[in-house]
């Protein structure tokens, strides 16, 4: 394994990255664990087989999307 590690050129791997850009590296990334996110709610979660609208499947990733922007105080104002 070590000798994997050793013969990759990291001067290449470097230069490549910074030409793709870090927005689009990150913007990968985001999709990525959404997609994880969207599929394990839907899929593997323990309460897929609770009856309820589609995308009451989904509210905890909605739920971590008012975490991640910090409109938690806005979406109770919203609600009462």
């Amino acid at each position: 394994m070590s000798s994997i590690i050793q013969s990759i050129k990291w001067e290449e791997v470097l230069e490549r990255l910074k030409t793709i850009g870090g927005a689009k590296i990150t913007g990968t990334l985001a999709d990525a664990v959404l997609g994880y996110k969207v599929i394990y709610a839907l899929f593997f979660s323990l309460l897929r087989n609770i009856p309820g609208p589609f995308l009451a499947h989904l509210a905890s990733l909605h739920a971590h999307l008012i975490n991640a922007t910090g409109e938690i105080g806005t979406q109770h104002a919203r609600i009462s």
